[in-house]
Formats: C-alpha cells, structure tokens, sequence
C-alpha cells in the first residue's frame, strides 16, 4: 500500500485569505515555481496496479 502525503501551505497565524478572500499578498516567484514541479513530479494518484 503506497503513502498517502499531504502538503499545505498557510502563514504563521493559519490564515490564507485577508478580508473578503484577499490573496494579493500571494507571490510565487519563478524559484518557488521551480521548486514544486521538481517535488511533484513522482507524485501519483489513483490506482496503481502490480503484479506479483
């Protein structure tokens, strides 16, 4: 059985949004871009068949 795996971003005080769902403050630059491709590319879902 394969490892279910979860990431969440939120700020320091667990809030996402500002007032009325506010996101601006949001940047992703071209390095953090970068960064997350490069994790999530052996990432799956699904069903994952094998035989014995």
């Amino acid at each position: 059985m394969r490892k279910v795996i979860l990431s969440m971003g939120v700020s320091l005080d667990g809030y996402i949004e500002g007032p009325d769902r506010d996101i601006s403050w949001h940047r992703v630059d071209a390095e953090l871009h970068q960064h997350f491709n490069d994790w999530l590319r052996d990432v799956g879902a699904g069903r994952v068949m094998t035989t014995v």
